[in-house]
């Protein structure tokens, strides 16, 4: 368990749950950041204590897989964004497909995720209420990270 933010608030959350639950507070590790919320974890993965612990977050590991799409589009390497991916999806080239929890819910989605299982490819949903979701939402709600490039 992580306690992170700004001011003496997780400082006292974490003495309370010693108080209470010393079993599980054992585990409580406490990191500060300038902020709150989502900016705060975000902050928090970006470096520092909490960074390793939110690497294993499934908030770190959806951010972590958008921040690797966006650098493979950067440098122009491998990956597919848009309605691209579903003519890639069936062909194998798909190794990870992210799909926000939006994109989900669609015919498309459905087709395209079908596509890249089959094609045993990895298929990551990502959550919109994160960075990285209204990130990969902005790319329209479906990338790929490729086994190999798309020239």
């Amino acid at each position: 368990l992580l306690v992170l933010g700004p001011g003496f608030e997780r400082d006292e959350f974490a003495a309370y749950a010693r108080e209470k639950a010393p079993e599980i507070a054992a585990k409580v590790r406490v990191h500060g950041t300038s902020h709150g919320g989502l900016t705060g974890i975000a902050e928090a993965l970006k470096g520092g204590a909490g960074a390793k612990v939110l690497e294993e977050s499934r908030v770190g590991v959806e951010t972590l897989a958008v921040e690797k799409v966006l650098e493979e589009i950067a440098k122009g390497g491998k990956f597919a964004y848009g309605p691209e991916v579903e003519g890639l999806a069936g062909s194998g080239a798909v190794e990870t497909l992210l799909v926000t929890d939006l994109a989900v819910r669609t015919e498309a989605g459905e087709r395209v995720m079908r596509a890249v299982d089959q094609a045993r490819g990895k298929v990551l949903i990502i959550s919109t209420l994160h960075d990285g979701g209204k990130k990969l939402a902005s790319l329209g709600g479906l990338a790929a990270l490729l086994r190999y490039r798309i020239t």
